[in-house]
């Protein structure tokens, strides 16, 4: 626990000498936002010819989060197929390993006190630096979302005049799409802004600035304690 707590969990672009790359503004690329690194521990599942086996935490944490809704976090869920981990951390363990932006599975218990079946997922991180907007997973895949609606949209304008009618028409397909996404709970809002200059119009191309804001999942509960004289 310790090790993962520190563990240098920066994945930036990087030349073949190993130099890291800037971009225009001098900032580092970062590609930890498309990286989620599991740190375990490792979960076990039923089978049918043995009664229990363990699994790759990370295969399980990749295919589960195929089957959730864009913006439902995997935070706080039980890994559909899981019957529990081979060990566990405390509490105080799981937070500096999510802190340090590592996925990693733990158990819940009922009232009772009994354990409940399954690997639960502490914290559905990412591995983009300390402060960075693509932090969480699922701010990563609403965009990704985003951005297939947006080309789904489109699609059929290629290969079309680019007359103003038919980026007028570009523009209402790709905000009625979006505006989809809000009723369904996948966006909150956006802004849409279609740019084509004359040279633009010449090279038969179109510029999309397309802003938007994904809804922010509830990862954290703060309690005030204190005693009572």
């Amino acid at each position: 626990a310790k090790y993962l707590a520190k563990f240098d969990n920066k994945f930036f672009m990087k030349d073949n000498k190993g130099s890291v790359i800037v971009d225009g503004n001098n900032d580092v690329i970062d590609l930890g936002k498309f990286i989620s690194l599991v740190a375990g521990p490792t979960v076990t599942v039923n089978h049918k010819s043995y009664s229990l086996r363990e699994d790759d935490g990370a295969v399980s944490y990749a295919a589960y989060n195929t089957v959730l809704l864009p913006q439902s976090a995997p935070t706080n869920k039980r890994m559909a197929g899981t019957n529990g981990v081979k060990y566990t951390f405390s509490n105080s363990q799981l937070n500096e390993i999510a802190g340090n932006r590592m996925v990693c599975f733990g158990k819940k218990f009922n009232t009772k006190g009994e354990v409940l079946k399954g690997a639960y997922i502490i914290d559905g991180v990412t591995c983009a630096r300390p402060g960075s907007q693509y932090a969480k997973l699922s701010t990563l895949k609403v965009l990704r979302e985003t951005a297939d609606q947006v080309r789904e949209s489109a699609d059929p304008f290629i290969g079309e005049a680019n007359t103003i009618e038919n980026r007028n028409a570009l523009t209402a397909a790709i905000s009625k799409r979006l505006d989809l996404l809000i009723t369904s709970g996948v966006l909150l809002d956006y802004s849409l802004n279609l740019i084509v200059s004359q040279r633009d119009q010449v090279l038969g191309q179109a510029n999309l600035e397309l802003g938007v804001l994904a809804p922010e999942e509830l990862s954290k509960i703060t309690t005030v304690m204190g005693l009572k004289n």
